[in-house]
């Protein structure tokens, strides 16, 4: 077999990335050969001082020895002991110490946790930089259930004939592409299979330099068959360039975070690679002016600017998110653009008449506020033009702001929202703080809040020895269930095991919840179970205590920590989610045609699941204060019993009638003018003769033996006038 060079291509293609230096305004972007930028990281300017590295590696013993919420669990579960193994990293350093094996070192120390909230960031400059190889990898099950391995982007301007998007890779450095990514799998700090492949898979062509090190391989062998022609077995070479500089990355804290960073940081560079019009799409959210050139998808032409350089016309956010590196979303017979689920994909055969959503959640990172608002705007029109089923995409989604993920639960359901517990471990160091902030009267509010709840468990953990706190929440139950529902038609969640960390503590509240069915392209979400703090974060929300032994980390290195451990709510009340994730109700196996086609095979599917449960619908039109009584003019569909909560207080029960009626309900019994009412929405649901009742032979007429229940299924609130 002929062994084709890529090396030209490649460089071809990277010298066109290279030009999105101008497009988007990095000045700083740089794409570099993997030798070019290991001699840079050697060099003088670049390495740490013996001094550095001490502060850096003493640091991190502290952290993970006191303050780290898994330890005593993940030493039982793999049997490590990552604290002697940093000591073991501090013993071997010396002058003659390479960049390159201290960073090694550290890394491996953390991942050995098999936790992706504890890690090491590595300094400038391999901070923010991305080893890369010019495609994407993908993978699905073939009729025999064999996993084939497609090759589904490659860089512009690579332009190949035959390795394309539809190659099939077979063997990898001559090693076949599953073996291959058993072998990744091995490196990876996951908590579960699916998770280590999903990421092996991940960085067989992109692996991050912030929060790894880089391997040994300079090129890659590939064997695979034609795009064009399945036939025809081919091979190429292809080179890893390291690209940095993107200014896409942000290492920040925000209370009350949970995030996966090396997969935000590879979201960002793969819009880099792959989707710059999704880049500009952003930009014209932000009003920023961009490059006339890259207004290529047909509905963003109309908000073309009218001079090259000019600042983008405001985009249409009946089809745009206004925070589009949030928000994704489509319905039935809505518009397509570049990248975007189609809306011809978004039907059910069986169910031709019914209108169905999607909306992809592609991150929770941003202002809580903001989200939420924006979540809540998105789905107000879903559900007025695809009432009938919403699919809720977190696949891939690496988290960010829990508080945010919670908030929105309320909002596609008619039930209360029930918000997960979280947890400090109790260590010395974590009792003393908790002593000197019980004690302190000129303790900085915005320090004492974030210990406040959990304060005397650690000061009586003393005492009795627990290991954990109680659960106490992050998000106040009275704010996650502030809006209540907005979305009344059926919801469905796909997930992945790259849904991980804030996503994780959302598909359980999801599922916690009871708000609709959990569909897995693997069995189980990321397993990233805690509220992550970075270093930083930790020496601010201990600033002004008393014999705390840290500092600020050299050269812009950094530690991330799991502080609180979170627990589930609901049926599965308190059950960890670190590790094991949240698993899914159903599997669906990727075809394909998914991997070639924006999900198409999927969205049919979710979209059959969908349309076979009910779909209803109630909207208050006016509600209004009388003497002694509250005039309510509503509207339903499908709904069989209506009950009328005013400002938290039953107040009346009625029958459900078809479209539009008014009710009127006396305000006997409540201790103030009313100011908010409710409305809450059953189904009477029939599942024929009892089993139980039939059983036990009592004597009646076989329709008082059936089994009828009413069903919470919609509900809206309004503020009384």
């Amino acid at each position: 077999m002929v062994i084709e060079d890529g090396r030209p291509r490649t460089a071809a293609a990277i010298e066109i990335l290279k030009k999105s230096r101008e497009t988007f305004n990095l000045s700083q972007l740089q794409v570099s050969d993997v030798p070019t930028f290991l001699a840079a990281a050697e060099s003088p300017e670049n390495k740490l001082t013996l001094a550095e590295k001490h502060t850096i590696v003493d640091q991190a013993i502290f952290v993970i020895d006191q303050l780290y919420a898994h330890l005593p669990f993940k030493r039982a579960r793999y049997a490590v002991d990552p604290v002697q193994r940093l000591r073991v990293v501090r013993s071997r350093i010396s002058e003659e110490t390479t960049e390159v094996r201290f960073h090694s070192g550290m890394v491996a120390a953390l991942a050995s946790l098999r936790d992706a909230h504890t890690f090491y960031g590595l300094p400038a400059p391999f901070r923010d930089a991305l080893a890369f190889l010019p495609f994407r990898l993908n993978f699905y099950f073939d009729e025999t259930g064999q996993a084939r391995f497609l090759v589904t982007r490659v860089l512009d301007q690579f332009g190949h004939p035959d390795f394309k998007p539809g190659a099939e890779v077979t063997f990898w450095n001559g090693m076949p592409v599953g073996s291959a990514i058993d072998r990744e799998a091995e490196l990876d700090p996951s908590g579960n299979e699916a998770a280590q492949f999903a990421r092996a898979l991940n960085r067989l062509t992109a692996r991050s330099m912030t929060f790894s090190v880089p391997r040994d391989e300079r090129w890659v062998t590939l064997e695979y068959r034609s795009a064009v022609d399945p036939r025809k077995e081919k091979a190429i070479v292809l080179p890893w360039n390291v690209i940095s500089g993107g200014d896409f990355l942000e290492l920040t804290g925000r209370g009350g975070s949970s995030v996966y960073a090396p997969q935000l940081e590879l979201d960002h560079y793969r819009k880099l690679f792959w989707c710059q019009y999704q880049l500009t799409v952003e930009q014209a959210a932000r009003g920023k002016a961009t490059s006339a050139s890259l207004y290529e998808g047909a509905v963003f032409q109309g908000n073309m600017p009218a001079e090259p350089g000019a600042a983008p016309k405001a985009l249409d956010d009946n089809i745009f998110s206004r925070l589009p590196a949030v928000f994704e979303f489509q319905h039935t017979g809505g518009v397509d653009d570049e990248g975007k689920v189609k809306a011809a994909s978004l039907v059910d055969p069986a169910h031709p008449e019914k209108r169905f959503a999607y909306l992809l959640l592609k991150n929770f990172d941003g202002d809580p506020d903001a989200l939420v608002d924006e979540f809540q705007r998105i789905l107000t029109l879903l559900n007025s033009r695809a009432p009938d089923g919403l699919i809720l995409d977190v696949r891939s989604n690496p988290g960010g702001s829990i508080q945010a993920g919670e908030r929105m639960l309320q909002m596609l359901t008619p039930r209360e929202i029930l918000t997960a517990g979280f947890h400090f471990i109790s260590t010395p160091m974590t009792q003393q703080i908790a002593a000197q902030l019980s004690s302190s009267l000129t303790q900085d509010a915005s320090t004492l809040a974030e210990w406040q709840p959990w304060l005397q468990d650690l000061v009586d953990s003393v005492a009795s020895g627990g290991i954990l706190t109680s659960a106490r929440q992050l998000t106040p139950v009275d704010v996650a269930n502030s809006v209540g529902q907005v979305y009344q038609g059926p919801v469905l969640l796909l997930i992945d095991a790259l849904s991980y960390s804030a996503t994780d503590i959302f598909s359980g509240g999801f599922q916690d919840n009871g708000i609709g069915p959990v569909i897995g392209v693997d069995p189980n979400t990321g397993g990233g179970g805690a509220n992550r703090w970075l270093h930083s974060e930790v020496l601010e929300k201990t600033a002004g205590l008393e014999g705390i032994p840290l500092v600020e980390l050299p050269r812009s290195a950094t530690l991330g920590l799991a502080i609180r451990r979170s627990s589930r709510v609901g049926p599965r009340a308190g059950n960890p989610l670190e590790d094991t994730g949240v698993q899914a109700d159903e599997l669906y196996s990727q075809t394909r045609n998914d991997l070639l086609n924006l999900d198409e095979d999927l969205m049919k599917f979710a979209c059959g699941r969908l349309a076979a449960r009910p779909s209803c619908a109630l909207q208050i039109l006016s509600a209004e204060a009388t003497s002694g009584q509250i005039e309510i003019h509503l509207a339903a569909a499908n709904l069989d019993r209506l009950e009328v909560i005013v400002d938290g207080l039953p107040q009346l029960a009625v029958a459900a009638a078809k479209g539009e009626q008014r009710i009127t309900v006396p305000m006997a019994g409540l201790p103030h003018a009313p100011r908010l009412v409710k409305v809450l929405g059953y189904i009477l649901i029939d599942s024929g003769i009892s089993a139980e009742l039939a059983a036990a032979g009592i004597a009646a007429p076989a329709a008082q033996l059936h089994d009828v229940q009413l069903v919470l299924a919609a509900s809206a609130r309004r503020e009384i006038t």
